[in-house]
């Protein structure tokens, strides 16, 4: 019996550190599972956060240059567009109108000078005339003398016509 005591008692602290061993093999290998793990959680953590990270930064970009845009165009149908439309109709009218006033001046000069001009006709005439005017109504045609002139009643004629003298 001390035999089989001793082989037990042998068998027992042989399965004993073979347990410890297994236990402390098991503990390591969980523990560098654990370490690996942690590393490809880590590793996996880093990967979705730059990820998250990219996707922000464009998700960022894209809102700016929408923004950018957006506001391009505000300004663009706000802004610049009307100004230029009053600009342009601004300076339509402003040169139309100063068409308009040059064709004036020029058609006021022109009907400046016809009357002028009419004016000496006129005075030609009336030096030559005497300032006679031949008026014609329901009475019959009368020569018309100027303010200030009297007819002399002498008998006048020039050449074989009868004629009137004029004096002032």
């Amino acid at each position: 019996m001390s035999v089989s005591l001793t082989l037990q008692e042998r068998l027992k602290q042989q399965h004993l550190a073979e347990s410890e061993t297994i236990q402390s093999l098991t503990k390591q290998q969980l523990s560098s599972l654990r370490s690996e793990l942690n590393g490809i959680f880590q590793q996996e953590l880093n990967t979705m956060l730059e990820d998250m990270r990219r996707q922000l930064h464009d998700t960022t970009e894209d809102m700016r240059q929408s923004r950018q845009s957006m506001l391009l165009t505000i300004v663009k149908n706000r802004v610049i567009f009307p100004a230029l439309s009053t600009v342009t109709i601004l300076a339509v009218i402003f040169l139309s109108g100063w068409g308009l006033s040059t064709f004036q001046e020029s058609r006021i000069m022109a009907n400046w000078q016809q009357i002028n001009s009419q004016k000496a006709t006129l005075a030609a005439l009336e030096s030559k005339t005497a300032g006679l005017n031949i008026v014609q109504d329901k009475n019959g045609t009368f020569v018309v003398l100027p303010k200030g002139a009297k007819v002399d009643d002498s008998g006048w004629t020039v050449g074989k016509q009868q004629a009137l003298r004029i004096v002032r």
